[in-house]
């Protein structure tokens, strides 16, 4: 029984670092995930991305927005997103200069902007 309580508690709450789902355009788009790819290397590299989705019926163009010191983002750029269509869209990314971190969840959708035209 303690175990049922603490699994579904795990499923329930995010974890650290994991960002819990964004709403854009008053519910018309939502951003279900974000993620974070990190290269090794010399030089490290953090790439972004976003899933959105479109759950309602008729296509949205978007205009996609990420603030802060991300290289290659898609500032401004319009992006049509059809019915009930998810779509994965690249963010931009950072060279990771020794003793930064990449943005991560929470950090990632605190910077990304998505207005519906």
């Amino acid at each position: 029984m303690l175990r049922s309580l603490v699994a579904l508690a795990v499923m329930a709450f995010p974890s650290f670092g994991q960002a819990r789902m964004a709403i854009y355009c008053s519910g018309a788009v939502v951003a279900e995930r974000f993620d974070t790819q990190v290269t090794p290397g010399p030089p490290a590299r953090a790439a972004y991305t976003v899933t959105l989705f479109n759950p309602e019926g008729a296509a949205r163009r978007l205009q996609i927005n990420v603030m802060g010191s991300v290289l290659g983002r898609p500032n401004g750029v319009p992006v049509t997103l059809n019915a009930n269509q998810r779509m994965v869209v690249q963010l931009g990314y950072q060279i990771m200069v020794p003793g930064t971190q990449p943005l991560r969840g929470e950090q990632l959708s605190n910077v990304t902007r998505v207005s519906c035209e």
